[in-house]
């Protein structure tokens, strides 16, 4: 199986350019929850840098922490004039910070890769008395004919997709498992336009799916050709961003 820290290493470029952002409306609540101006934010599965803008958009400080050295170069080259940002070479559970290093911890589309106890444990040993937890994934949203087809073809092409754990059941069982004394969930939903070489990009970014050189690539590639062929622009993958947040639990 491979290494979940590994999975993106070869997509970090498909990741950088294909991967939707964040809405304005989770920078508020960010912000409201106290992670804002003043506030040092541990950020755990950082990727490319995607949620990385968005927090710093806050005004926090960020210890952008990520295990995979492809998407970590994307994240410090996308970044590198950017005050308030340390980038870190660590994973969930060995962050490599020191003890009470930060106040809060975000992860965002991450989390479903992590050990719930190791990741409890490190958190406990990095962040400040009184720390706020904040676990957000973008989800997709079979809402429209498009995104209907599209969830058609994840499903013909990736045969283990339910018992990948980062949607349904298994993800909320493991946030609750997380966060041991209940949390708040918020739903926020928002879309984000694609043409056809954005799809792809996105496509090319799902670590589940064939990737080139896969023998059911050339399938898979001619799929999203059809389906951006049968359906008129413009085109946008429909999500809701699932927020859950607590305090760290003891």
């Amino acid at each position: 199986m491979t290494d979940a820290t590994q999975r993106f290493g070869a997509r970090a470029d498909a990741y950088a350019r294909g991967r939707p952002g964040y809405p304005a409306a989770l920078r508020d609540l960010l912000v409201a929850a106290g992670l804002g101006p003043g506030a040092r934010v541990v950020e755990l599965g950082a990727g490319t840098g995607l949620s990385t803008e968005l927090l710093l958009a806050t005004g926090a400080q960020v210890f952008a922490v990520e295990p995979n050295a492809a998407m970590r170069a994307h994240l410090a080259a996308r970044f590198a004039a950017a005050p308030g940002l340390t980038v870190v070479a660590g994973s969930a559970d060995a962050t490599t910070l020191p003890d009470r290093a930060a106040d809060h911890a975000v992860v965002m589309q991450a989390f479903h890769w992590f050990d719930v106890e190791a990741t409890r444990r490190e958190l406990a040993r990095v962040l400040a008395p009184g720390a706020t937890v904040v676990l957000a994934w973008n989800t997709r949203r079979a809402t429209t004919p498009f995104m209907r087809d599209l969830e058609a073809i994840f499903r013909r092409f990736a045969p283990d997709y339910d018992r990948l754990g980062h949607v349904g059941a298994q993800r909320e069982a493991k946030v609750a498992a997380f966060f041991r004394a209940g949390h708040r969930h918020v739903a926020l939903e928002h879309a984000h336009a694609v043409d056809a070489a954005g799809l792809a990009d996105y496509v090319a970014s799902v670590s589940y799916l064939p990737a080139a050189g896969h023998p059911d690539h050339p399938a898979l590639a001619a799929a999203i050709t059809a389906l951006v062929a049968a359906h008129p622009a413009p085109l946008a993958l429909a999500y809701v961003t699932d927020v859950y947040l607590a305090p760290l639990p003891a």
